[in-house]
């Protein structure tokens, strides 16, 4: 990813996940971001899903979404999917604050939709 122009993406933490936050310097809605996404797929580990798993994750990542929506934070933008099941997009760095007490609070009641 950092070869591919994105310069601030992050090291895997301890259980192999990416974390990036609103104050990292990494925008996902980016092209740049976007570009070397697709350029390192192969790279980024995870389990091959099933079509049923896949639609599956992709029901429970919408209901999230519609449930951030209807719990106080009308402007979370529903996500795009890539042909795994990846997100390609999320709520974020697009004009949600991840760390706003609105957020957190739609969060929190939404958490089991994911």
């Amino acid at each position: 990813m950092r070869s591919h122009g994105v310069p601030n993406f992050p090291d895997p933490t301890s259980g192999g996940g990416i974390q990036i936050s609103s104050g990292s310097g990494v925008d996902p809605a980016s092209p740049q971001f976007r570009t070397a996404q697709k350029a390192c797929q192969k790279y980024f580990p995870g389990p091959h899903m099933s079509q049923a798993q896949i639609v599956q994750h992709e029901q429970q990542v919408l209901a999230f979404a519609a449930c951030t929506r209807k719990n106080g934070v009308p402007n979370f933008p529903g996500p795009t999917f890539g042909p795994q099941g990846q997100i390609e997009e999320k709520g974020g760095p697009g004009g949600v604050n991840p760390s706003s007490p609105a957020f957190q609070a739609a969060a929190k009641k939404c958490n089991g939709q994911r």
